[in-house]
């Protein structure tokens, strides 16, 4: 992975964490997207501090990795990075990192004065008479925390102190509604926030630097957190992974209809960050503005509890709600007019034993004049075709339900198929890729080099792993295998990837027709063997189960290079499935490395090998980079 930070890696590997016998062997392997940021002690980079988190209590780490997962910690990389690992992995994470054993740096000089370290004091030790309780009242005497959930205060740099607290403050950074640190923190004037912090950073770290054991005293204010943490040992099933639904016995049409909800990945764009299963309110990006995922339990207000089937049936094959307006194209009603009718009362009636969530759905943010009902009646009236697909009867039953799951149930066209200024689609079965507007590029699924470079069997276990020889998935393909393809039965899997082999034409890869400067290429090679080769090899024929070959990779051929430069700059981890439940991740290089070292080594890895793709330029890096906050 980082030869770079070989010596880091190391010394992880020399600490023994408390309890790893009971984590997944080559934890130090699973987290080193985490350790390229934060070290063995926190450090300092180009877009701010990255704290220690070696030795912290295992739940408050567990809590943080939650809250940044589920947008209660505003932190776009780390939200990117984390999106849709389970809780399970998350707490893993967390016993990984909280049994380590490291020393801790030397405080820091503090910068301020003899009267304002001896206010800190008062306020970390006596807090405010009628105000904010005293720090050591619920982070322990010795200010290194409590287990499972409270954390030390010392060996933090004062900036990153203010910053936190900062971030209560202004509202980034929540536990929950029931957070006590809002009210500490409001209480506290810029006087005080800079006493505190100073005294902090200044105070050597105990030399039994643990937190101290639990359960938490009685909190000082209404806490939470630690309410939370009394029962976090039965929470470590992402909430919100799996909707609470009426029983019913079996019911065969029921559990169909389970089965397309899941392959058609519904659950995902109708659950919002953080939200409850099923209650909406994600926003689907547009070119136009964004549009909100709408409430699919059975709630009677906000849902389809009042919905009939035929309600039902008109929204899906007509794109047209029950009160008579015409849908948004962002919910797929092109695709889904395409499927079979006891399909549709299948799914229907699985999405009626969805207990009810009382969310208001969310109105659209469109630009004028897009979003109005005459602009999407008329954008209806260009585009849609309705109706069911019809089999084709010179090709195979398993070709013919192969195009059914990619054109219908599955709705693939969405992304992979064209769209024009209007957001319209020419052809929605040509497949040939297209960009999407988070900046994504969805590939060509015509092309062989995607599809047919291994058998259909292969494609059909890459669908179902998000793992094949020729790469693994990325970017939102990792959300589409991990809540969708994964599920698909392996016929259903086979199917599809029949339907895409058996159509797939070669397209000719073409050399780039200037060469790279060779500088270029040696600045990038260098890059590549410092940073890259431990894991993805010196020849990029990467390493099995851990990272994917580049050598011949259609995505590092790709003429678009922004997938590659978006993985690099961005990293996160790969699909989480039954079959790879802990899946390795790629370090973020965004704050690591600068745009043109990030070019060259993408230039490089494009080039080698006989991969002889075009050069990536920097000002390419600095145009992702921007728009990737």
């Amino acid at each position: 992975m980082l030869r770079a930070a070989s010596a880091l890696a190391l010394a992880l590997l020399l600490v023994a964490p408390a309890g790893a016998s009971g984590l997944p062997e080559d934890m130090e392997g699973r987290v080193a997207p985490c350790t390229l940021c934060h070290g063995a002690q926190g450090r300092s980079a180009s877009d701010g501090y990255y704290p220690r988190i070696a030795g912290k209590p295992r739940e408050y780490l567990f809590n943080q990795l939650v809250a940044f997962r589920d947008g209660g910690r505003q932190y776009a990389p780390m939200r990117r990075l984390l999106a849709g690992l389970d809780d399970a992995y998350l707490a893993d994470m967390a016993a990984y990192f909280a049994g380590l054993d490291l020393p801790y740096p030397s405080p820091q000089a503090p910068e301020a004065s003899r009267t304002e370290l001896e206010r800190g004091r008062k306020l970390v030790h006596e807090g405010i008479e009628d105000g904010p309780p005293a720090c050591v009242a619920c982070h322990g005497e010795r200010l290194t925390g409590i287990d499972p959930a409270i954390p030390g205060l010392l060996g933090l740099p004062r900036d990153y102190i203010n910053a936190q607290i900062g971030a209560w403050r202004e509202g980034q950074r929540r536990a929950g509604d029931d957070d006590c640190m809002v009210d500490v923190v409001k209480a506290l004037d810029p006087a005080d926030v800079r006493a505190i912090s100073n005294w902090l950073a200044s105070r050597p770290v105990p030399e039994d630097s643990h937190p101290a054991a639990g359960p938490p005293p009685r909190a000082a204010l209404d806490c939470g957190v630690v309410a939370r943490a009394g029962a976090a040992a039965s929470r470590h099933a992402r909430p919100g992974a799996t909707a609470t639904s009426t029983p019913t016995a079996g019911d065969p049409l029921v559990e169909k209809g389970r089965y397309l909800a899941r392959i058609g990945n519904c659950e995902s764009c109708h659950t919002r960050a953080g939200g409850a299963p099923w209650a909406g309110g994600r926003a689907i990006q547009t070119p136009f503005g964004d549009v909100y995922s709408s409430n699919l339990t059975s709630s009677r207000e906000h849902g389809l509890g009042a919905w009939s089937f035929e309600d039902f049936r008109r929204a899906m094959r007509e794109g047209v709600a029950p009160d008579g307006r015409v849908l948004s194209p962002a919910f797929p009603y092109t695709s889904f007019t395409r499927m079979h009718e006891e399909d549709l009362e299948a799914l229907f009636a699985y999405l009626q034993t969805i207990d009810p969530v009382e969310e208001a759905n969310r109105p659209a943010r469109m630009r004028a004049p897009f979003g109005s009902p005459l602009a999407l009646r008329a954008w209806r009236a260009i585009y849609f075709d309705p109706g069911e697909l019809r089999e084709d009867s010179s090709r195979s039953a398993q070709w013919n339900r192969g195009a059914y799951l990619v054109r219908a149930v599955a709705h693939c066209d969405q992304c992979h198929s064209p769209r024009d200024r209007l957001g319209g689609q020419a052809d929605p079965e040509s497949l040939v890729g297209a960009r999407l507007p988070d900046g994504w590029h969805a590939p060509d699924l015509r092309d062989a080099a995607w599809t047919a470079a291994g058998s259909a069997q292969e494609l059909a276990d890459a669908l179902r792993t998000g793992r094949s020889a020729n790469g693994w998935s990325s970017g939102p393909m990792v959300e589409v295998v991990s809540m969708g393809t994964s599920h698909l039965t392996p016929e259903d899997a086979l199917a599809i990837a029949t339907y895409l082999v058996e159509d797939a034409v070669p397209r000719e890869h073409r050399p780039a027709e200037v060469a790279p400067n060779p500088a270029t290429l040696a600045r990038g090679e260098r890059i590549y063997r410092d940073r890259c080769a431990d894991c993805h090899g010196d020849d990029g024929e990467g390493k099995a189960g851990r990272a994917p070959a580049l050598a011949g990779n259609p995505g590092v051929r790709s003429p678009v290079a922004d997938n590659l430069l978006r993985v690099i700059l961005e990293g996160g981890y790969g699909a989480q499935t039954a079959e790879n439940p802990r899946p390795y991740g790629m370090p973020p290089y965004g704050a690591e490395l600068g745009d043109a070292d990030i070019a060259a080594v993408a230039t490089f890895i494009r080039h080698a090998w006989g991969n002889l793709a075009g050069e990536v330029r920097q000002s390419q890096v600095a145009r992702l980079h921007a728009a990737t906050p």
